[in-house]
């Protein structure tokens, strides 16, 4: 089940419990539902005035910066001129933020929205780096590009919250917006948008990298030389890192670093499912000193551009909370200049990691913070989706993931198979205890689970009427070493049942960080 976020914007923290139920020892016949066990899987729902990170020093202070595409208005007519699908609130509605889907529209807070983002990325994240639309005051109405400027409402909430000090601010500046033209004007608003941007940069809360204020820019490809030099001259000196990895134009611009922004730079090659493992080698394949340019550093935790462009494209898993938390050790390690990470919000295109979610609950921002020196918990507890590719899986399951979604599953889908043999397997370093979430249902049959190879349990999935992402086994505590976990298909079934099919959902995992 997903703990809903209370009235008053209270968020869910995802809380490690003291223990995970009773051990099992090896069963040999089947197990009676009313027998099985049960998750005491435990969520912690806290009010925003609470304070939830503890004070640390850190023991890095290399600049993180985390990307924020506010596109998220409650307008369906806005959202589709984003390019935002419904599929998004549906099918993939496990990436809905605790604060909720919108940002700004009709009856939407933005400011209290805002003020508790900024709270939960605390002690997180560095800065926020704004993808920069042209805001409505240098705007005429009249102009094509005006409704575009709402998504400058999450900036403008930034920039009053009470609590900005507790977060740095850069901006990303398409260069297709600084060239959109102007009827009967070659450039167009270049000289307006260029002072508005030299005024933010002086911002006592603007991030700078060498003394000199930070800017990211996207599709370099597309600004003149000449315009940009304009520009800069404008706004004054500036340290400017290509997001989107191009060495020649960053040569041509003369920019100090190149960095990825997720699909547009980091993207996984061919088709489908790929393991976190493949994007965490192309976002280190681009670290270090390139060239004549600064190391700067970026970091993909999730590559899914599913929600926007369909099933047929490439998506990657997310990663498990020690494959994070090394990612970003070696991301810190070596002095770089800064690291960027795609992306706190940007749901619909594969971004939306750091904050809170229904499926991940603070545990991008908890590792974070570890990384950079807070005091990590003694038991954290998290869960992984059975489809990931971290599970080792032999047979021929069958992956369940409809149009509208599995309401109440962890990730909206499930993998089912009724072949006698099928098995799918965790393994997981410093394990203190995992549950097993499966579906119950009338035509669900009987499952085995077995620990580090010894066969543990023999649970009965069949019950009268479905249920989804139920805890149908747990270990018990564990001694925090490396332990597998696997789970088959018997091709056996209560005689009540239909079939002796079983459909797996996740591993809860609690371990030692």
């Amino acid at each position: 089940m997903r703990a809903r976020a209370g009235a008053g914007l209270a968020w869910v923290v995802w809380f490690a419990s003291s223990a995970i139920g009773c051990a099992r020892s090896a069963i040999d016949e089947v197990v009676p539902r009313e027998e099985a066990a049960e998750s005491d899987e435990v969520r912690v729902t806290r009010n925003i005035g609470e304070s939830v990170v503890p004070d640390f020093e850190p023991t890095s202070d290399v600049p993180i910066g985390v990307i924020r595409w506010d596109a998220a208005p409650s307008d369906p007519e806005l959202r589709s001129a984003f390019g935002i699908g419904t599929a998004l609130t549906t099918r993939y509605s496990y990436l809905e933020p605790l604060l909720g889907w919108y940002l700004y529209g009709s009856g939407v807070d933005t400011q209290s929205i805002v003020d508790t983002e900024i709270r939960e990325d605390a002690g997180a994240i560095g800065h926020y780096a704004f993808v920069w639309y042209p805001p409505h005051e240098l705007l005429d109405p009249d102009d094509d590009i005006y409704a575009t400027s709402d998504i400058q409402h999450g900036f403008d909430a930034y920039m009053a919250s009470q609590y900005r000090g507790a977060i740095k601010f850069a901006l990303i500046l398409q260069s297709f917006w600084l060239m959109t033209p102007r009827a009967g004007e070659d450039w167009g608003y270049l000289d307006t948008f260029a002072a508005w941007v030299r005024d933010r940069t002086k911002d006592p809360q603007y991030q700078t990298i060498d003394g000199l204020p930070l800017i990211y820019l996207y599709d370099s490809e597309e600004m003149p030389t000449d315009r940009w030099a304009e520009f800069t001259a404008t706004v004054g000196p500036v340290y400017t890192v290509d997001v989107n990895h191009r060495s020649p134009d960053a040569h041509r611009l003369a920019l100090q670093g190149l960095a990825t922004y997720g699909p547009n730079g980091a993207s996984l090659p061919g088709l489908g499912q790929r393991p976190w493992t493949a994007q965490r080698d192309i976002d280190r394949s681009h670290w270090g000193k390139v060239d004549i340019f600064d190391d700067v550093r970026s970091l993909t935790p999730l590559c899914d551009s599913r929600p926007r462009k369909g099933t047929a494209v490439t998506y990657g898993d997310q990663p498990t909370e020690p494959e994070w938390l090394d990612h970003l050790a070696g991301a810190l390690s070596g002095d770089p200049k800064l690291v960027l990470i795609y992306a706190r919000n940007e749901y619909d295109e594969a971004g939306g990691t750091t904050g809170t979610s229904y499926r991940d609950g603070t545990r991008f921002n908890d590792a974070l913070r570890w990384a950079r020196g807070a005091p990590r918990p003694d038991s954290y507890s998290y869960e992984i989706d059975a489809h990931s590719m971290v599970c080792a899986r032999t047979g021929t399951w069958t992956y369940d993931f409809p149009a509208g979604g599995i309401p109440g599953a962890f990730e909206s889908d499930e993998i089912v198979s009724g072949t006698v043999g099928d098995s799918r397997a965790l393994a997981h370093p410093r394990m203190l205890g995992v549950t097993l979430f499966a579906t119950r249902g009338p035509d669900r049959g009987v499952a085995d689970v077995e620990l580090d190879g010894v066969r543990v349990a023999r649970v009965n999935l069949y019950a009268s009427e479905q249920s989804r992402h139920v805890g149908v086994w747990n270990s018990g505590p564990l001694d925090g070493a490396d332990h597998t976990v696997e789970v088959k298909v018997t091709g056996e079934r209560d005689g009540r049942s239909s079939s002796a099919q079983i459909g797996l959902d996740s591993f809860g995992v609690k371990y030692a960080p």
